[in-house]
């Protein structure tokens, strides 16, 4: 099977060099995913924007939210959860660039949903997404 492939959602404003170091450093996870690095940032606006985010969305096996010391202010990422539920693609939220258990989180992100920068309990989240969602088998 070849590596699920991962949606980066983060705040576009404040941590897009965090983002730059998480996707650096995805050889130190465990369980090999890869990730298409995508961004909200298009130049469309309002229905084609969201039609064409939703579409990378659910082109991917999973997303991972990057959260910031910033995140509760952050519009786009609230509005990738949203178009994650939407197409059935599970999700998690990382904790980065010094934000911990107290920081604000995006809506629609669970605090039980957010783990640290740590790449072994990144590891086990992802496999344990590839069971979740669109990946849920009924037996």
């Amino acid at each position: 099977m070849a590596n699920p492939l991962a949606f980066i959602s983060f705040d576009l404003e404040h941590d897009e060099n965090e983002r730059a170091q998480f996707c650096d450093q995805l050889a130190n996870s465990p369980t090999r995913f890869s990730v298409d690095d995508w961004s909200a940032r298009l130049g469309t606006a309002g229905s084609d924007r969201e039609k064409a985010v939703q579409g990378r969305i659910g082109r991917c096996d999973l997303m991972i939210v990057l959260i910031g010391k910033k995140m509760g202010s952050s519009s786009n990422v609230a509005t990738e959860i949203q178009l994650a539920k939407k197409s059935n693609v599970p999700f998690l939220g990382v904790l980065i660039g010094g934000a911990d258990e107290s920081s604000d989180l995006p809506v629609g992100l669970a605090a039980n949903r957010a783990v640290p920068l740590d790449w072994s309990r990144i590891a086990s989240a992802v496999d344990q997404l590839m069971g979740e969602g669109k990946h849920h088998k009924f037996i």
